[in-house]
């Protein structure tokens, strides 16, 4: 019974957490843009994306209470990618709790 009610708080307490927001760099580094810019989130494989952008970086939200993406972690994963000097996203993989971004810079 006692370890029931471990488990139980243990699920509670994850479902109350906040996700969580990285972000990694890769190939050439530019100056942010802030924490607010315009970037445009974009339907694109990784081949399309490479035709029309430099792919910056990655920013990954993990943590997340169930597969909806919320208007709030939207707002993050611009802040993020505004601060790598992004102009577009695209959804790199999702699984449940967890989406990734690949962060785009117009060339």
């Amino acid at each position: 019974m006692r370890i029931s009610a471990i488990a139980a708080a243990a699920v509670l307490f994850a479902a109350c957490s906040p996700y969580h927001v990285t972000s990694a760099r890769m190939g050439a580094v530019y100056p942010t843009k802030g924490e607010t810019c315009t970037v445009q989130f974009e339907n694109l494989t990784f081949q399309e994306g490479s035709s029309k952008y430099e792919s910056i970086g990655l920013v990954s939200l993990t943590g997340a209470g169930s597969d909806e993406f919320t208007d709030a972690m939207k707002a993050d994963v611009q802040k993020a990618a505004c601060k790598m000097g992004g102009d577009a996203v695209s959804l790199n993989a999702s699984v449940p709790g967890m989406f990734q971004f690949m962060v785009w810079r117009a060339r």
